[in-house]
């Protein structure tokens, strides 16, 4: 196994006490806190299949300048006053961990250990980066990623980036950033807005009864996550 670190990460951000999240970043906040910062419900772990020759420099520059492009990838959360904060540091380096393998049997296993890892969403990074060769032509990649930083849409940009970058293209610029849009957001929620919103919910969901639905077991109060799949 081989493992390329490069610079530690940067720690400097833009304010000190940080910016609102967006509302899907404050629930995915609430619920890591609900379940004591060590849940790895919302880790997700896409992979790729890399065929051809894989130049480790190229590629961990594209990956910087994936970095530096979006704010999600430099985010950590902190809390002020009971509310969640965003701090976004102005430069992180994400190493990348490079990985002989024998065989897909040891990607698959590996895979679900990285899968198996929570993050630390007040520290950050919350990015991991680990690459398999399997031969001179053959890679696997996989991006460990918690939910508050991205969802499926933008794990598929994030690819689609990465690619290009590595082959020398340049994406378009863009058209805000991630902190410019939650501010958005919640400035189209503010006061009036939110409060006619809460307003019609609490009318249409008043007086409703309890359900007191049959189950087979008592449930925690907290999900233990413990289960399996079957095909």
């Amino acid at each position: 196994m081989q493992q390329s670190v490069t610079n530690e990460l940067g720690t400097h951000t833009r304010a000190a006490a940080g910016g609102p999240p967006s509302f899907a970043q404050e629930r995915m906040w609430f619920l890591d806190r609900l379940e004591g910062g060590e849940s790895t419900a919302y880790v997700t772990t896409p992979m790729w299949w890399v065929r051809g020759p894989l130049d480790r420099g190229r590629f961990e520059q594209a990956l910087a300048r994936v970095v530096a492009r979006h704010e999600t990838l430099r985010s950590r959360f902190t809390e002020l006053d009971g509310a969640p904060r965003v701090l976004v540091a102005d430069h992180f380096d994400i190493p990348v961990d490079w990985r002989d393998a024998t065989g897909a049997e040891q990607v698959d296993q590996e895979a679900r250990a990285e899968a198996g890892k929570p993050f630390d969403l007040s520290r950050g990074p919350l990015l991991r980066i680990v690459v398999w060769r399997l031969g001179d032509h053959e890679h696997v990649l996989l991006a460990a990623m918690h939910h508050i930083i991205s969802d499926a849409w933008s794990t598929g940009l994030f690819v689609r980036e990465l690619g290009a970058l590595y082959d020398g293209a340049t994406p378009p610029e863009l058209p805000c950033t991630y902190t410019q849009f939650a501010a958005e957001q919640r400035q189209e929620l503010d006061g009036d807005a939110l409060n006619a919103d809460l307003a019609f919910w609490r009318e249409r969901l008043g007086g409703l009864p309890v359900l007191e639905l049959p189950v087979d077991r008592a449930r925690p109060v907290r999900p233990s996550w413990v289960g399996a799949t079957y095909a």
